[in-house]
């Protein structure tokens, strides 16, 4: 919501209230069945963007960092609706094309000797993508961090022996058995740990076996060609309110 104020403020009325509401409803999805989101609420948005666009960088008493911050912004929502009414597969390899845009673009705002520490689903952070989805060659968020940091970048996936995950808001299911030569079932249990770390080389002695690394479902890749790592858990539980 800040986002959006923030954007939209910058527009004189009645433009500000009408895209602030035209992004709002974009955002959290809360248009009415009776009025779904459509290509000509897209254009609106796209109007509105580049208005804002215009404004922020005409403005020369806008500290430099601001402008920065506010056309990357602009950005990334531009990219975001170019999505919109797009095939499954474009949207997807397109989707983990921007988030390697945003990466790069925050890691430029830091040091140039640090360390960043990316936490996300297994299948946008691996080294290659899962090659059931997307336009099945392996392009994703991970497979741009190798090509460009290569031996610098580590993927760490996360899979689970037993348990339950959910599905959307509400939609709990259980974990499909592990099949006994699943990277799962393998992986080398000391006393009671709920946890076990597989490495690379570990991966590789598996070579192609069943694993649920990228979903909650079983396929059997060279696990190693995608993942440096995979931790191991026990049980897996889906997430649950602590208050």
């Amino acid at each position: 919501m800040e986002l959006v104020t923030e954007l939209t403020g910058l527009l004189p009325q009645p433009q500000r209230q009408d895209c602030g509401v035209a992004l709002h409803r974009r955002i959290y999805s809360d248009n009415t069945e009776a009025a779904l989101y459509s290509k000509l609420d897209r254009s609106q948005i796209a109007t509105c963007l580049s208005n804002i666009q215009r404004i922020v960088t005409a403005d020369r008493t806008t500290a430099v960092r601001d402008e920065e911050e506010r056309l990357e912004m602009i950005s990334a929502i531009q990219r975001w609706i170019s999505r919109d009414f797009t095939s499954d597969a474009e949207m997807i390899v397109e989707r983990d094309r921007s988030m390697f845009q945003n990466f790069e673009w925050l890691r430029r705002q830091q040091p140039r000797r640090h360390k960043v520490i990316l936490w996300a689903a297994t299948v946008h952070i691996a080294k290659q993508g899962d090659p059931t989805w997307g336009d099945h060659t392996g392009a994703n968020f991970g497979s741009y961090v190798h090509q460009k940091y290569g031996a610098h970048a580590f993927s760490l996936g996360f899979s689970a022996l037993t348990g339950s995950y959910r599905q959307g808001r509400r939609n709990i299911q259980n974990i499909p058995s592990a099949p006994k030569d699943s990277l799962e079932a393998q992986a080398p249990r000391r006393g009671g740990s709920e946890a076990v770390y597989v490495g690379s080389a570990q991966l590789v002695g598996m070579g192609t076996v069943p694993g649920a690394v990228f979903r909650h479902s079983y396929q059997a890749l060279p696990w190693a060609t995608f993942v440096d790592g995979v931790i191991v858990l026990r049980e897996e539980a889906p997430p649950h309110s602590t208050r």
